[in-house]
């Protein structure tokens, strides 16, 4: 099997493993020949009432509905843990984050380097890869360009200010 059809095939079956009731929206098939473009947004602590698509009207998020009607989302996938960076390894491996000993935000639970993530399997299909944001994947798991991200930009750990204090 197509190492990219792998890589979907587990992200699937774990997204699938925490929700029983998954209904992706059908995609168009792409273009002959070209590679689809990816794109994977993944939030930390954002509640079903945070953004438009799910029929909230006071807080407005147009671009992400219009990613939500003419992409795949999936409406009652769960994350597998309650914080950020075990479910993060999990998304980012497709595999359930303690069968590679990560339990919790601490800077020794990381990803082990003969796991693959996202990046490295799609750099090996001919992707160009990036990561924005939060990393926070533990010391031991690398940074983003050490890990198949040809882009990164923001920050390791699992806090940062984004805005000047003010008095």
């Amino acid at each position: 099997m197509h190492k990219i059809k792998k890589l979907a095939l587990a992200m699937t079956v774990s997204a699938a493993a925490v929700s029983a009731v998954a209904k992706p929206v059908a995609l168009p098939e792409p273009v002959t020949g070209e590679q689809p473009n990816v794109v994977i947004i993944y939030t930390d602590d954002m509640g079903w009432g945070d953004v438009g698509y799910h029929g909230v009207e006071d807080i407005r998020t147009p671009n992400i509905d219009k990613l939500a009607a003419n992409g795949v989302h999936f409406p009652q996938a769960y994350v597998s843990a309650s914080v950020c960076g075990p479910s993060r390894s999990g998304m980012l491996t497709g595999v359930y984050q303690q069968r590679m000993g990560v339990y919790g935000n601490f800077k020794e639970n990381t990803i082990p380097r003969d796991q693959p993530l996202v990046m490295e399997i799609m750099k090996d299909q001919g992707y160009t890869t990036g990561v924005i944001g939060k990393w926070h994947l533990g010391d031991g798991t690398g940074k983003p360009n050490d890990r198949g991200a040809d882009f990164f930009y923001g920050f390791l750990g699992g806090t940062t200010r984004l805005f000047p204090l003010s008095n």
